[in-house]
């Protein structure tokens, strides 16, 4: 724990036992986490509204499950595209609901968080549809929702944060979409971290950790992870060419399982030509945001990404 932030250790501590159950995460066991999990939901805040919707989905693809936070129809106000966590095979948009609609609330804008299909039962094309069809949506139905199309962000948390990186891909090579920013929040990038790439002993040792990364890759890819027969399409770590992609906010913690593939990744960006903002956490653990919301070092890495969206709002 010596690595962890003060302020956190506690919580730390509290989250063993589910770094424990993620690490030894099975195909067996993967039905009985998704059930626990759910049953942890927070009650959404009844003061913000949200509205789930059934949208049409990409070309022979199932229709999609959003939720709509916030819409005011006749305004013209930023938009969000969320994806949740999850390492691609649990979670739901339920277990974000409060902290959305308090974003939402706080930026004045709609967010449309997107209740995408789960690996295992789908691989990664079938779920980077969905969100695809989810932002499709949205800039169609911009008068309807309240949104000013030049103000549209894409945003997630981990999984949420590897599929919002891969939507801004796929937004750009369609060529059919404007993104204003994407805010990747500890994004899972990289399939070959804990398979090929090993992390030094104080990374990744709480909540996700290789194990479980591996369990995660390989449920969404449908291959070995790190291997060579991965497509690039998958993983955006893998994209050969990242020049013309929007504007990019990625913040993590400095002992995240994810901290090397995220930096790199900034890097990459950077000298792609793409504005970044690289926001490292010392002492944050995976998904430490969530486990101690009262915690000084969350406050501020909270209000930074407020700030980061505030400023790519402004700037469009």
């Amino acid at each position: 724990m010596s690595y962890v932030d003060p302020e956190l250790r506690a919580a730390a501590t509290a989250v063993m036992p589910l770094t424990d159950t993620l690490g030894k995460m099975s195909s067996s066991t993967l039905r009985q986490i998704r059930r626990s999990l759910d049953q942890q939901n927070p009650a959404p805040d009844p003061s913000v509204t949200v509205t789930k919707r059934k949208v049409t989905g990409s070309r022979n693809q199932p229709d999609v499950v959003v939720y709509v936070i916030n819409a005011k129809p006749g305004t013209r106000r930023p938009a969000i595209v969320h994806m949740h966590g999850g390492g691609y095979v649990f979670g739901t948009v339920a277990q974000d609901l409060p902290r959305l609609q308090a974003t939402a609330a706080s930026l004045d804008c709609v967010i449309v968080s997107v209740e995408y299909r789960l690996a295992p039962e789908v691989t990664y094309s079938g779920s980077v549809e969905d969100n695809y069809a989810a932002l499709r949506w949205v800039l169609k139905n911009a008068d309807m929702l309240g949104i000013d199309t030049g103000k549209v962000a894409v945003m997630g948390e981990s999984a949420g944060g590897g599929h919002a990186a891969l939507l801004a891909i796929k937004a750009r090579d369609r060529g059919e979409f404007p993104i204003a920013l994407q805010l990747l929040v500890y994004p899972m990038l990289d399939d070959r971290t804990g398979s090929v790439v090993q992390a030094p002993s104080h990374i990744g040792r709480i909540i996700w950790t290789q194990a479980a990364n591996r369990f995660g890759w390989g449920a969404f890819l449908g291959l070995p992870p790190g291997t060579a027969a991965v497509p690039a399409a998958g993983v955006p770590a893998r994209t050969r060419d990242l020049a013309g992609l929007p504007p990019a906010y990625i913040c993590v913690g400095s002992i995240d399982l994810f901290v090397d593939e995220d930096i790199k990744y900034a890097n990459r960006l950077i000298d792609a030509g793409v504005a970044t903002e690289l926001v490292v956490v010392p002492g944050g653990f995976h998904g430490f945001d969530q486990t101690s919301p009262d915690a000084q070092i969350v406050k501020t890495f909270n209000s930074d990404k407020l700030a980061a969206l505030r400023r790519a709002f402004a700037a469009t």
